[in-house]
């Protein structure tokens, strides 16, 4: 047993080294795996300020319709109380607010309305679009509102 052979394995002293192999393809996988999450991000966050963006500039236009619902239920108490500012208030009395709206039933009596341009600036918006009275007199409108205790409020309107 003294004499037992080893065995040697031989390596080469420079062995043939094989070519890079091309990984081509993961790298085409992975850039547009990474482009498509991107993308994804991208639309969410576009979703987001665009829904966003447009309930904000929307909010506006609630109180200008919740007014004319109510000016259309015959509430013109509620028109003025719930929707207008205090400055509008302080500058036309309810009787006086009230003589406007029934001098102009073909504004105030309404059918329908569509507000579509509104830009805010420092608290305040301006609100233009259209009104079309029960007798179908369409009447360009422009209102500015101003921000009370976190609500839209009609400071002053006007036929544009």
């Amino acid at each position: 047993m003294g004499n037992e052979e080893q065995v040697q394995t031989l390596e080469p002293q420079n062995p043939v080294q094989e070519p890079p192999k091309n990984n081509y393809k993961w790298w085409i996988i992975g850039g547009c795996g990474c482009l498509l999450i991107l993308c994804i991000i991208a639309a969410v966050a576009a979703s987001f300020l665009g829904y966003f963006g447009i309930k904000t500039l929307q909010a506006p236009v609630a109180p200008i319709k919740g007014q004319l619902k109510a000016i259309n239920d015959g509430n013109i108490e509620k028109a003025y109380n719930d929707y207008c500012s205090t400055g509008f208030k302080k500058a036309t009395t309810f009787d006086q607010f009230k003589a406007v709206v029934e001098a102009n039933p073909s504004i105030f009596q309404s059918k329908s309305s569509s507000f579509t341009d509104v830009s805010i600036k420092n608290q305040v918006a301006t609100v233009k679009g259209t009104i079309t009275g029960k007798d179908g007199t369409v009447t360009k409108m422009q209102y500015q509102l101003v921000k009370e205790t976190g609500d839209w409020k009609i400071q002053n309107f006007k036929k544009d």
